[in-house]
């Protein structure tokens, strides 16, 4: 949940999320972050030989996002526990968002803001039978959902204080989620079937058009997100993962989006890493993605790899009034390095690179919101660690 927002590359495509620091809606919009690497979801949980015996779980990552007026960071902790058919993790999410704010807009004075984001997830998983478990999903959160929103609501803010307009309400952006998964072994070993369904309500900065009365857009978003996958060992080298996705988000049209991913063993020691996406929504808004990882182990504890994103849309869809803050249609690339080292217990991973975004011009009549939607050159770079004890 996926989460930072910065300019929509690799949308969530339902609870899982596969995406730089990037997300609409969240591309809830949002998917799984770079840093995270593949997980072998295909180990189900081992008895324990004795029964106060039991596997704990440590994993925290960094990750931030440059520019000259804006800067973006996340730090991620998640503890996790199992036991026999049962197991748990906690996760606490911090993200920041320092952002300079300029407009044209006559009514505006440039400034400076900073704000930040606090969430915590739990998840529960539960073997039903050898071959079927249950996860239960919970979280919550307090702040704004990405730097985007922080921007409007302190234009808005400030727009809604000139005495001949009708005032801005004071937000407290927060929401929470619920989920549940079903993964199912329909063949033994090579063949996995999830089904995931989760909802979110979200409170959030209304896009607003001021006259002596404000009119203010939507305040509290309702959203359901389905997802269907399957995962398939499909030889000795090669793992696929399809993933179908539908969200319906109140007042708009349903989402639909599909998402493959593949991991292939190249040989003894290179590993190519690749997923690919796509996005619909009517009226109008398209997407798609693409990315790869090519990694190379040199030796049994060091690892190198070089990767690449590519995301293209026709411009988001807003959740609140369909006014001129709308971001218009994005390129989004980016490309870099990694080293990993694995010990027996833990691992860690440094990446980094540079991260471009390129808006379409947008051509309307009153560009308040040009500055926020201006192409950048960003730097990435991210830091992950895990433990098992």
């Amino acid at each position: 949940m996926a989460c930072f927002d910065l300019v929509r590359p690799f949308l969530g495509l339902g609870l899982v999320v596969f995406l730089p620091l990037v997300g609409p809606l969240n591309a809830q919009e949002g998917v799984t972050s770079p840093l995270e690497e593949d997980r072998d979801r295909s180990a189900s949980l081992e008895s324990l030989d004795d029964r106060w015996d039991f596997e704990q779980s440590f994993h925290s990552s960094g990750e931030g996002l440059f520019t000259g007026d804006f800067q973006i960071t996340q730090w991620n902790a998640q503890y996790g526990h199992v036991y026999k058919e049962l197991s748990w993790d906690l996760g606490l999410t911090y993200s920041t968002y320092d952002v300079d704010l300029r407009s044209p807009d006559p009514f505006f004075s440039s400034t400076s803001s900073y704000d930040d984001r606090v969430g915590v997830q739990a998840n529960v998983t539960q073997s039903l039978s050898e071959r079927l478990t249950w996860q239960g999903i919970g979280g919550y959160y307090e702040g704004f959902q990405n730097f985007r929103s922080l921007w409007l609501h302190e234009y808005y803010k400030q727009i809604g204080s000139v005495p001949f307009f009708g005032g801005y309400p004071d937000i407290s952006p927060r929401g929470y989620q619920l989920g549940a998964q079903f993964r199912w072994e329909y063949l033994p070993a090579t063949g996995y079937l999830e089904m995931n369904f989760g909802y979110y309500k979200d409170w959030i900065a209304p896009s607003a058009e001021f006259e002596r009365i404000t009119v203010l857009g939507r305040s509290v978003i309702d959203s359901f997100q389905y997802r269907l996958a399957s995962e398939n060992i499909l030889g000795p080298r090669v793992r696929s993962l399809l993933e179908l996705n539908l969200t319906h988000t109140a007042a708009r049209e349903r989402r639909y989006g599909v998402q493959h991913s593949l991991n292939i063993a190249l040989a003894e020691r290179w590993v190519f890493r690749t997923q690919a996406g796509w996005v619909t929504e009517n009226p109008g808004f398209e997407a798609f993605f693409a990315g790869g990882t090519l990694e190379h182990e040199l030796t049994s504890s060091w690892l190198v790899s070089v990767f690449g994103r590519f995301y293209h849309d026709t411009g988001e869809i807003q959740n609140s009034l369909p006014a001129s803050n709308a971001p218009p249609g994005l390129d989004s690339y980016q490309i870099g390095l990694g080293v990993r080292w694995l010990g027996e217990s833990s691992s860690i991973k440094v990446t980094g690179g540079p991260y471009f975004t390129r808006y379409e011009k947008a051509d309307i009549e009153a560009p308040f919101f040009e500055d926020l939607y201006r192409s950048r050159d960003w730097a990435s770079i991210q830091v992950a660690y895990s433990l098992s004890f």
